[in-house]
């Protein structure tokens, strides 16, 4: 069987990669327009640093810092390619999102002929997996690139297993090696991949001896090392949630998939539980009831046969990673969607062994179901085309999601939809007292001049969460705004003690440095932000003009020239430039720069003076 699916035509495997391209695209192709959302690809994206741009630093960086709680090297690497190639347009991002995932469904398809050895079960397990609404939040959310980059990897690596089982060939095995370090440096999730593998060879009835003991050993080395780096990112998170705590939240979530799975209906980014976690609750008894059935059932079915045992297996083993992510910024989440995008090629692989046992009759009913969830997965990725939809989805289902409010209030602000973004935040603040909802209030109040507010806003925040810098950083704002410089500085700079890379701290700093001609200190931080961000405008604008006050022309130059290379050609700038190039008497530099100037504005009263004056003088033919 594996010889003939090596050496199959490939007419019909590329009719198959066409087909499913065609299906991804026509329920997830709109998509490609859609924006950034506030849910992490803030400081994930386009307001980090290291993803602008594929420079050494920025290598360097992504390989030796998490983000800021997991190891994710390889995604971040895909991300700086994105913006090499289009810049920070979210267009690319998406594309690349809905390819991995077409690929993805692709790689479902394939594991299931290998393990089945039916193409009509591989191939609707396939589109199952491609079209299931319940993957709509890893195909669309820009972020969510670490889970479909890492599950690339990881399905890459149990098709090449095996062909390694069946063949014997040690490349097989290397690349599955291979693809499960790729896989474990784009997400830790994939950790547990070792011992997929050996439900692999349980399915597969391979005997227990030295080789295949032998052969696990450096798979199991990888999940440990990348597990303790992994621990690491996340000992404040595992830290905030007992042990009982993420047992029963474990019971709950594990239940809640199982549900979206059958009945993907009603899904949002975020599952807010609110109420105590507590093990009397029926919330968490009735779920752990339906599992521990289910484990009874699953062990039972071991006496007629291997196929359920493996497809629950696969479902329970891979789901355990995520049983660590309940609690985020003081709140708890019983379930985020793309944590059941691995676990769910188990509940595929249990549809198929239905497939298979029933044929006919599975195949239709499996056909409508595709049918209807294609529907399904198409309305639920319109609720991504911006941070508003998103929010405002997430709060018609749970009206009490503190987050959803706070994300939705600082939307409204960015929109400057005022009223409407300070009514999400109290909603948030009735629900209960949140550092961030007061931190937004406050820069509601200095967009409006109420620094009196905003100083006291910024200080309730502080009193919630004294480890956040943003409190610190409005208050500092606050303090600026009103005129009391002094602690404004101070404030910057307990600022940049919780949060060392704080761009907007450190730029502001240097503005007040300058405002008080501590021209030294000015400079210090400008150049603090400049090696953080070298794409940061407004640093490299401001100290241009520092320089060209203090007669530091050429050192201006070159600021001025890095304002242009990230923000583009403008008049201001550029003319700025020709007239230290003129000054420099840097004929040839003066002259492209003012080519600059009028390609803009040709009618540029600056420019043309200053080319008459060097044509008249000899300096321009």
């Amino acid at each position: 069987m594996y010889t003939a699916v090596m050496k199959a035509s490939y007419r019909p495997i590329l009719y198959t990669i066409i087909g499913f391209f065609a299906v991804t695209f026509a329920v997830y192709g709109h998509s490609l327009h859609d924006a950034f959302v506030t849910w992490d690809d803030t400081y994930l994206i386009y307001a980090n640093p290291d993803v602008k741009g594929l420079t050494w630093h920025n290598i360097k960086d992504v390989f030796s810092t998490y983000d800021p709680e997991l190891y994710i090297p390889l995604t971040f690497l895909t991300w700086q390619i994105d913006y090499m190639i289009g810049g920070m347009h979210p267009f690319l991002f998406h594309l690349d999102n809905l390819i991995l995932h077409t690929l993805n469904a692709l790689l479902v398809a394939w594991l299931l002929l290998l393990l089945f050895k039916n193409h009509t079960a591989a191939l609707l397990g396939g589109l199952l997996f491609a079209v299931h609404p319940l993957h709509t939040e890893a195909a669309l959310w820009a972020s969510a690139r670490k889970d479909v980059l890492s599950t690339f990897f990881f399905l890459s690596s149990l098709v090449a297993y095996q062909y390694y089982t069946h063949s014997g060939k040690r490349s097989s095995y290397y690349t599955g090696l291979l693809s499960f370090t790729l896989g474990l440096l784009s997400k830790v999730m994939v950790i547990t991949l070792p011992f997929v593998l050996l439900l692999i060879d349980f399915w597969n009835k391979r005997k227990w001896d030295r080789t295949m003991v032998l052969e696990k050993i450096p798979f199991f080395l990888l999940s440990l090392i990348f597990g303790v780096i992994a621990l690491f990112g996340k000992r404040d998170v595992v830290s905030t949630t007992t042990l009982l705590q993420k047992i029963l939240m474990a019971g709950k979530s594990t239940v809640f998939y199982l549900e979206k799975f059958l009945v993907p209906i009603n899904l949002t980014v975020i599952y807010p539980y609110e109420k105590p976690i507590v093990a009397t609750s029926p919330d968490f008894l009735i779920p752990w009831a339906i599992v521990i059935l289910l484990i009874v059932f699953v062990l039972w079915s071991l006496r007629f046969g291997r196929t359920v045992f493996f497809g629950a297996a696969f479902f329970f083993v891979t789901l355990v990673p995520t049983f660590t992510n309940f609690a985020k910024g003081g709140d708890f989440y019983f379930a985020s969607d793309r944590y059941a995008y691995i676990p769910s090629i188990g509940l595929i692989i249990l549809s198929c062994i239905l497939l298979q046992r029933f044929q006919r009759i599975a195949m239709w009913t499996f056909t409508i179901i595709l049918c209807a969830f294609v529907f399904l997965a198409y309305h639920q990725s319109l609720i991504w085309e911006d941070s508003v939809s998103l929010f405002s989805h997430t709060l018609a289902l749970y009206p009490r999601s503190v987050s959803a409010h706070i994300n939705l209030g600082v939307m409204y602000r960015k929109m400057n939809r005022l009223d409407d973004s300070r009514r999400e935040l109290n909603a948030a603040l009735a629900i209960r007292p949140h550092a961030r909802a007061y931190t937004a209030i406050a820069a509601i109040d200095l967009l409006q001049g109420h620094t009196d507010d905003a100083i006291a806003a910024c200080k309730k925040a502080q009193l919630l969460d004294s480890r956040d810098p943003e409190p610190l950083y409005g208050l500092a704002l606050s303090l600026a705004q009103a005129g009391k410089k002094d602690e404004a500085i101070s404030m910057y700079r307990q600022t940049l003690v919780l949060e060392p890379h704080h761009l907007g701290a450190m730029n502001n700093l240097a503005a007040l440095y300058l405002a008080k001609n501590q021209r030294q200190n000015a400079e210090k931080y400008y150049r603090l932000v400049i090696a953080t961000d070298t794409t940061f405008i407004d640093a490299h604008y401001n100290l241009g003009i520092m320089l060209e006050q203090d007669g530091k022309s050429l050192e201006a130059a070159e600021q001025f020239e890095e304002t242009t290379k990230w923000e583009g050609d403008t008049v201001a700038v550029l003319q700025k430039l020709a007239e230290i190039y003129a000054k420099e008497n840097l004929a040839e530099q003066t002259v492209r720069t003012l080519h600059r100037v009028l390609a803009i504005d040709p009618k540029n009263e600056f420019a043309n003076r200053l080319m008459e004056g060097l044509k008249r003088s000899g300096l321009v033919p």
